[in-house]
């Protein structure tokens, strides 16, 4: 890392041939940058992402499209902040130069001097500026990578500063999956309520009409017969609840979204298809097995019992 813009593209590829590094990308960067925001005179903190970097920063995107910032474009991205905030669709001229604003991030690289941060691709940068040295070198390596080669790491670069985040990033990864694994912990006991509330509803159901079914059996109904009663009464308790739950579910998702993404950051609710399929089929699954066990009972005993049945 470099306070300016010294580092040698040539660098970056000495370190990525070494063993145990995934690959390097570089940041250029302009601070307190004069620029016009949609033609009012200002000034921007102006970074370069690489191809990897904004790969990367795709699960930040909090609104628009950020498939326009890649290569020689004329689109860069900004960084939320409450301060400065900029919306997709925004414009900044650079040098005489304009670029749209196709998306807006909501974490990523920060503000030095206090201005709006602007993000481009390395190659719309060296259009706009010229410069073609990085200001900061990120190194990605691997878990297992030897001391040897960190110690070539720090040899190549020399009189730069180095910043050694494996041991953060561990406790960064550690922390993040414990809060996966809590969230979607959380999300499983409340799919088995459902289920077995599902199971629980249809079988309590069936057992009250006992000897309804018995009745039934004895005039000449089928087997399977039966189980298209049972299936009927657990479709439509599905059916009622789904819709029930997908209406107020949708309705408070919107609220929540507008309230705390859409008033930040911009951009445009949608309907959450992924998610709303696999609840769908989480109920289509709890509907086959609240059937399959009553239907089966019933069909197993015999017709005095079923009628006799109190």
């Amino acid at each position: 890392m470099d306070d300016t813009n010294s580092l040698d593209p040539a660098m970056a590829d000495e370190i990525a041939a070494l063993p145990g590094v995934k690959c390097t990308y570089g940041t250029m960067s302009r601070t307190a940058q004069p620029a016009r925001i949609n033609g009012a005179e200002t000034t921007i903190d102006l970074y370069s992402y690489g191809d990897a970097m904004l790969d990367d920063a795709k699960r930040s995107v909090a609104s628009g499209d950020l498939s326009k910032v890649y290569g020689d474009s004329g689109y860069a991205l900004a960084i939320f902040s409450d301060a400065t905030r900029l919306n997709v669709g925004d414009s900044v001229t650079v040098n005489g130069q304009t670029l749209e604003i196709a998306c807006v991030l909501s974490e990523g690289i920060g503000s030095i001097s206090g201005a709006p941060v602007i993000v481009c691709s390395g190659e719309t940068f060296t259009r706009l500026t010229g410069e073609t040295h990085y200001m900061l070198l990120n190194v990605l390596a691997e878990k297992d990578i030897s001391d040897a080669a960190v110690q070539k790491l720090y040899a190549l670069a020399g009189d730069a500063a180095v910043s050694d985040n494996r041991e953060l990033q561990s406790e960064v990864n550690g922390s993040y999956w414990v809060f996966r694994l809590a969230a979607y912990g959380f999300l499983a006991i409340i799919s088995l309520i459902t289920v077995l509330n599902i199971v629980n509803s249809i079988s309590m159901g069936v057992s009250a009409r006992t000897r309804q079914y018995g009745a039934m059996r004895a005039v000449g109904m089928e087997g399977r017969q039966i189980t298209r009663m049972i299936a009927a009464e657990a479709v439509t308790y599905a059916a009622c609840g789904t819709v029930t739950g997908l209406v107020l579910g949708l309705a408070l998702h919107h609220l929540i979204y507008a309230k705390i993404v859409i008033t930040h950051f911009g951009g445009v609710w949608r309907v959450p298809t992924e998610s709303i399929a696999l609840i769908v089929l989480l109920v289509a699954v709890s509907c086959v097995a609240a059937v399959h066990g009553p239907a089966r009972r019933i069909r197993n005993m015999p017709i005095t019992a079923t009628i006799n049945e109190l």
